[in-house]
């Protein structure tokens, strides 16, 4: 018997691009029209996935959607974050590979198949694409090489041939669908920040392997919530005591959770630095409140959600197939905090708002 194929059934999508919104509606347009411009845009299958948006996002996706038809919208009652918020989204998506983009980017016109080509030839699980400037061409990340001694995310430096890094940036994130949900998501109790950094370190320990291209262009604004000023271009440094308390108890969270032995040492490094960190941004900002809820609550609320990490282990531990001997090579001497000291020396002390 010769089975037919209806004509009537498309093929299902290569890649389902999640993008996740809240409140994004002086970003969302040239996003999603950025996407309906790729050179595989007939492979896309589009989600916009919203976490309750009180502004212009959702209509004004309607409105591209009229010119985007495999554009599908899901308002999803609530805002869940970035982890369960894109969580939620990933169960709607049947593309070969998820590719996890933040509102507030756009793509160049070969970006996802430049991105695409090279993860099939180079058989990795996962990859991003060198991320610059929103307007312009400045650096902004190709990804995290490695971790450095205080257990940090140390940036990987801009390159021009296709190299592995270990951490794939959460602004644009491709994966494939099957190997997410092996590794159960992005785990919702971070809510946001540090969250692929957990999700690549799992990558990782599992034996999949994760690549920057950088020859595939995204534009990236960045830090539009936090630091909303400037539109288009980032004209100071801006940052929220919830942002320092998410970021300094997932990266915890991330070391705890996935560590097997000799790494876990990394975690001690990382509590004295930010209680030393602490002490420095008490003094620059004068605020005993950030100080204490950015750092201090950050490294107590990490300690009481312990349950949550022996869980986690006992399921990374089914997973593993790279030791933490294996994992020492992604050891880095370059600071996290270099960048950052840049930005301060670019732009002064960071406003706290």
């Amino acid at each position: 018997m010769v089975c037919k194929m209806n004509p009537s059934m498309k093929p299902p999508p290569l890649i389902s691009v999640v993008v996740l919104t809240y409140n994004s509606q002086d970003w969302i347009e040239k996003c999603l029209n950025s996407l309906g411009g790729q050179t595989i845009s007939t492979d896309l299958e589009i989600i916009l996935a919203d976490n309750s948006s009180s502004d212009k996002t959702v209509a004004l996706a309607y409105q591209v959607q009229k010119t985007l038809p495999n554009l599908q919208i899901r308002e999803l009652g609530g805002n869940f974050g970035y982890c369960e918020g894109n969580n939620r989204a990933a169960r709607f998506a049947s593309g070969k590979y998820l590719l996890f983009l933040n509102p507030d980017t756009w793509l160049e016109p070969d970006c996802l198949k430049t991105l695409l080509d090279e993860v099939q030839l180079r058989n990795v699980q996962a990859a991003q694409p060198a991320i610059l400037s929103y307007v312009g061409n400045e650096p902004d990340s190709y990804g995290v090489g490695g971790l450095d001694f205080m257990g940090l995310a140390s940036q990987a430096m801009p390159c021009k041939q296709t190299k592995k890094i270990m951490i794939v940036s959460g602004s644009c994130f491709l994966m494939e669908k099957s190997v997410f949900d092996r590794l159960g998501g992005f785990d919702d109790k971070f809510f946001m920040y540090a969250d692929e950094d957990d999700l690549s370190f799992r990558l990782w320990v599992a034996g999949y392997k994760a690549i920057v291209v950088p020859n595939a262009i995204i534009h990236h604004r960045g830090t539009s919530h936090v630091n909303p000023s400037g539109k288009e271009k980032i004209v100071e440094y801006r940052t929220t005591a919830k942002a320092r308390y998410l970021a300094t108890r997932n990266g915890l969270l991330t070391l705890l959770k996935n560590a097997e032995h000799i790494l876990l040492a990394l975690a001690a490094s990382y509590v004295f630095f930010h209680l030393l960190e602490s002490v420095l941004a008490l003094i620059l900002t004068r605020n005993v409140q950030f100080a204490k809820h950015a750092y201090w609550d950050g490294i107590r609320d990490a300690w009481k959600m312990r349950q949550h990490v022996f869980a986690q282990r006992r399921k990374i531990k089914k997973l593993r197939a790279r030791s933490d001997w294996w994992m020492l090579r992604f050891l880095r001497l370059r600071p996290n905090r270099w960048l950052l000291f840049e930005k301060m020396l670019k732009m002064g002390v960071p406003k706290v708002s």
